[in-house]
């Protein structure tokens, strides 16, 4: 119940992938669970943010391409594009 008034009212996507992951073996939801995943799921994107920001300061202060700013922040070339998509 407290999942299905939260997902309504913050129209989360993030949070109806993690309930549906929160089922116990009798069909409940474990709160704790979904906490723990949520709050994971908040500094992994917290994490991009900031990479972003990096990104684009070395850019505009270094005169950096993006690529040379990813390699010295040293992100996994396969992450690149989801980057890219954002500048």
């Amino acid at each position: 119940m407290t999942y299905d008034v939260i997902e309504e009212v913050t129209h989360s996507k993030e949070l109806k992938d993690i309930k549906e992951r929160c089922v116990t073996k009798g069909g409940r939801r474990d709160m704790c669970v979904a906490i723990t995943e949520m709050k994971e799921e908040s500094r992994k994107e917290g994490r991009k943010e900031g990479r972003l920001e990096a990104i684009i300061n070395l850019m505009k202060n270094m005169k950096w391409s993006a690529e040379q700013a990813m390699t010295a922040l040293d992100i996994p070339v396969e992450e690149w594009d989801l980057y890219k998509e954002k500048l």
